[in-house]
């Protein structure tokens, strides 16, 4: 699935589905299953799915979804700012010293 196709479906989601504002992995559900037709898919089939580039990969949901919500406020759910007030501790947390 190339980026057009996956910041498009995330719009709509975040749009549609406010619980995705703040929820990575219903936003990457609720994409996984529609590209899958709504099916349930066996974990074998989802990620050959992903495999064959059918499925976007999670990282590129997140990805997307955090430069949507960047960008348009509308799109921002409640956790945005606190997750942003965070964001030094999680930086500090994450300093690695070779």
């Amino acid at each position: 699935m190339d980026i057009t196709s996956c910041k498009a479906k995330v719009i709509r989601y975040l749009t549609e589905r406010p619980a995705t504002r703040d929820d990575d992995r219903l936003l990457y559900r609720m994409i996984v299953e529609e590209s899958l037709k709504g099916e349930k898919k066996g974990m074998e089939i989802v990620l050959d799915a992903i495999e064959k580039g059918e499925v976007p990969h999670f990282e590129s949901v997140r990805r997307c979804r955090q430069k949507l919500q960047e960008h348009c406020k509308n799109l921002r759910g409640s956790l945005y700012h606190k997750r942003h007030k965070n964001e030094k501790y999680v930086q500090e947390q994450l300093y690695f010293s070779f």
